[in-house]
């Protein structure tokens, strides 16, 4: 099996490699990046063993992927403060589908968000209502429409969106975004800074490990794409409010270095929305659940952090 991935350098990218290559099914792996030479660097080491080709390649026509089973794409903009960004990826996404249309792949496997629900009231199901509030979430529900277009011109050819959860966790590429609330949480702990933040706490979050979602991905790879829905929510299964999630890396941090997350809420006229998906078509698709708690995930996070 050989499997071609976009946006192999980034948060997921980098441990779903560390994924494909310990699979005993996948013999071969195609990282399409921007700036490949640095990826030669040793401390990529999650590229390891995998053919790296330069993303202008497909922009030129230059990318074959006769000899490609199945394409993970992941490449997407997210910050939407840099202009162009997200309409780039979006362009970069209908160059590679574009190309496919001329290919011969089994799968396409495209990394969406739960971002594409926006203000419907969980818990969203796949054939729920679809209202994006934000750029992001436009762009990825764009994302899926060309991935399902695409479907449309390649009989032979299975697609499946993933619409993902927020994710968090350990990776190569770990950030620390304000949005990563874990993330930002435990390295304030870390650093003995404390945090006020705004609303009452009560906001229902729903995070997903990034393990568990290159599992998703590669368990996936490895079944006949014959079988796979079109749309399938990936998330944790269950919710968790920010109060909660605040007191949990308190108590994970006390107990690991000895240094609590000190933080308090303030009052806010925002209206946070809360997130969360069913993910019984997932469980019923792959017998699947997730193999890491909450509690497990900040655990690494902190090790990560430290």
């Amino acid at each position: 099996m050989h499997v071609l991935v976009t946006g192999a350098n980034g948060y997921l990218g980098s441990v779903l490699m560390q994924r494909l290559q310990a699979s005993n099914i996948v013999t071969n792996v195609t990282a399409l990046v921007r700036q490949p030479r640095r990826f030669l660097e040793k401390k990529y080491n999650y590229m390891d063993g995998a053919a790296i080709i330069d993303a202008q390649q497909l922009v030129n026509g230059k990318v074959s992927f006769d000899e490609i089973d199945i394409v993970c794409h992941l490449a997407a903009g997210r910050d939407i403060r840099v202009p162009g960004e997200i309409a780039g990826s979006l362009e970069f996404t209908n160059t590679l589908m574009t190309n496919l249309i001329q290919a011969n792949v089994r799968g396409i496997i495209n990394a969406s968000s739960q971002a594409v629900y926006g203000v419907a009231d969980p818990i969203w199901i796949e054939e729920g209502p679809i209202a994006p509030v934000t750029t992001y979430g436009m762009a990825k529900f764009a994302a899926e429409l060309l991935v399902k277009t695409t479907a449309l011109s390649m009989p032979s050819t299975r697609t499946t969106s993933l619409r993902m959860s927020k994710l968090v966790g350990p990776s190569p590429s770990m950030r620390v975004a304000p949005s990563e609330h874990p993330h930002v949480f435990a390295k304030s702990a870390l650093l003995g800074r404390s945090l006020t933040i705004p609303g009452d706490g009560r906001q229902k979050l729903d995070f997903l490990d990034v393990r568990d979602a290159a599992a998703v991905m590669v368990s996936l790879i490895e079944m006949d794409p014959e079988f796979w829905p079109e749309i399938i929510n990936v998330g944790s299964g269950q919710q968790v409010t920010l109060e909660a999630t605040a007191q949990l890396v308190s108590d994970v941090a006390l107990a690991q270095f000895g240094k609590p997350f000190q933080f308090n809420f303030v009052p806010s006229n925002r209206k946070y929305r809360n997130f969360g998906m069913s993910i019984a078509r997932l469980g019923e698709l792959l017998q699947w659940k997730a193999s890491y708690s909450l509690d497990e995930t900040v655990a690494d996070i902190l090790k990560r952090l430290n």
